[in-house]
This record gives C-alpha cells, structure tokens and sequence, in this order.
C-alpha cells in the first residue's frame, strides 16, 4: 500500500518542508485579521500574502505534487477589496488551511524529514511579515479608537438633540440619524443609540441618497439609478423591505416603514416610488 502521495526525493522532501513552514504564516494573517475589530486595507500585509501564495501556487503545480493539490484550500487572491466576503469567510479559511495543513505534516512525517533549512530569501520574507502583522494590528487599533471616538462624539450629539427637542412626546420617542463610516460601512441611530449596521457598497448608497433626500417629494426609479448606479429594481425593493423590517423590529413594531414606498400604478409590477420619512 502506498502510505505517501509523494515521490521520496531530496527535492520534493524540501519542497514538503517549505509548505509546512508557508501555510502556519498564511494561516497567522487571516487570525489576525479575525482578531482585530476592523478589516482594514493594508497593501503591506498583502504583499506578504500574495508573495506566500505564489510561493505555495509554484510547488503545488509540480507533478509530483499534483494530488496533494487537490486537497488544496481555495484562497481569496487578495486579502484587500471585498471585505465583506473576507469577513463572511474568514473562520472557513482557517479550518480548511488548518485541514490542509495536517495533509502537508502527514507527508512530512511519512518522508522522514528533518534538518530542513529555508532558503534566505524565504526566512527575510518570514521576518519582513512578521513586522507587517504588527503594523496592522497598531494600525487597526488606532483606526477603531478613532472610530469609537467619533462613534461617541456622534451619539453625544443626538441625545443632545433628544433631550432638548420640543416636539411631542411620540415624535422624542424615536429619532433617527444616519451615520456613514464610509462607502462600505453606516449605522441608523435611533434614539441617540447606534442600533441597525447597515454593509455593502451599493447598499449604503441608495440608503444614503434616500436619506439626504429625505421629507422630499416621492423619489422615482430613474432617480436613484441617475444618483446611485444602481439598475436593478429588486435590490431597491428587497433593500428598502429590509431597512423596513429591521427598523419595526428594533422600534417593537412602533415605526412599521422608515422608507415608505407606493406603486406608480395599480398594475401590480408597478415601479415604486420611495421616500424617508
């Protein structure tokens, strides 16, 4: 019976030996952006695993090294770009890198390797990563320090606004500000308190033209495609349906609609038409 899937050579033993060192390092970056608040872009971390990909890509592509492929782990190529997939994805990649990882230490093991010495320019590349992860991490705690801090300055501000308006007693009750982090990141307040977090670019888009058009006239479909890029009639409605059931949930069924929205038509695929209260 054939105990190892690789050919027992000098070559293909220091290959094996180079994986077991490569995928513990991959699998350190993607814990240490699990473990931060924040998934920030750092083209610097990037490098380092980019440069560690290609490095595991060029010995996976060797013959011999062909099944052992198969078992591979499919990465991002990138770990800068789509956060949200990165965040959806993040404890997936840990367990399949760490599923893969006790295939390449099976293998070396079974070959009986020892004394293994990476090459120089491996073991620079180890080092230079290592001071990359520690930039991120500072960084990503500055960055959600500042966050927070602006977060509270903002949230200070609205129970201000609370306190002291004037209106009736139903209209205190519930206050609604929208707060937008960035193009991919935005709260709705209510009460002074951030309740609902809102991700995804063309998400915070439309909610934010709604928002700064808000207690306008009724808003049409070629507005917000003109003001936003989208083109697509049901991420409108599947959108505004689920800003509207969040905040009915959150409110305890007080506020049924934040966006309220009407057919342009009684044909029942009538268009809508939308506006935030």
């Amino acid at each position: 019976m054939k105990i190892t899937m690789i050919n027992n050579t000098k070559e293909n033993q220091d290959n094996i030996a180079l994986l077991k060192l490569i995928y513990p390092k991959i699998t350190n970056i993607f814990k240490t952006i699990l473990g931060e608040d924040l998934i920030i872009a750092d083209e610097n971390l990037n490098y380092y695993y980019v440069k560690l990909c290609l490095i595991t890509e060029e010995v996976l592509k060797k013959n011999d090294f062909l099944e052992l492929a198969k078992d591979a782990p499919e990465l991002p190529e990138s770990i800068i770009g789509d956060f949200k997939s990165l965040e959806a994805h993040l404890e997936t990649y840990l367990r399949l890198l760490n599923e893969f990882y006790g295939k390449i230490e099976k293998e070396y093991i079974l070959q009986n390797i020892s004394n293994y010495q990476a090459p120089e320019e491996v073991e620079k590349l180890f080092s230079e990563m290592e001071v990359a992860i520690e930039k991120y991490i500072k960084n990503n705690k500055q960055q959600t320090k500042l966050l927070d801090d602006k977060n509270l300055a903002f949230a200070e501000k609205i129970k201000a606004s609370f306190n002291n308006s004037s209106s009736s007693k139903k209209d205190k009750e519930y206050i609604f500000e929208w707060y937008q982090t960035n193009d991919k990141l935005a709260h709705l307040i209510i009460k002074g308190e951030i309740k609902l977090e809102f991700t995804g670019e063309k998400i915070i888009s439309l909610l934010n033209f709604l928002h700064k058009r808000r207690g306008s006239d009724w808003i049409d479909y070629n507005e917000i495609k003109n003001n936003t890029a989208i083109d697509n009639t049901e991420f409108i409605r599947h959108t505004v349906d689920d800003i509207n059931k969040r905040v009915s949930s959150a409110t305890k069924n007080e506020i049924k609609e934040l966006i309220m929205s009407k057919p342009i038509n009684k044909s029942p695929k009538s268009p809508k038409l939308y506006r935030w209260i």
